[in-house]
């Protein structure tokens, strides 16, 4: 269970201007990545010792979570399709 499924990655930390921003989006972006920073820092033998303590099965959650992170892609891939499609001029 020791191999990362992606690298570390390692992005400047965003402005307090940004997370603080009137932009909604810009804003949850600078959450979501701040979020994304924090699960790939941690270990996967601390996410596995953490997942046993709390008397889950790790393989489970692990495809759970798997679930959902598709379902999220997916809904997001077909928002824009439905957006593209939407903002072309129709003739």
């Amino acid at each position: 269970m020791g191999a990362k499924i992606m690298p570390d990655i390692k992005r400047p930390v965003p402005a307090k201007s940004d997370v603080l921003s009137n932009d909604p989006d810009k804003a949850l972006q600078c959450i979501m990545d701040g979020l994304a920073e924090t699960v790939l820092s941690i270990p996967d033998e601390d996410l596995v010792a953490e997942s046993r303590q709390r008397g889950q099965d790790p393989q489970k959650e692990a495809e759970e979570v798997r679930k959902v992170l598709t379902n999220a892609l997916r809904a997001v891939a077909k928002d824009g399709e439905f957006a593209q499609k939407n903002s072309t001029p129709e003739n």
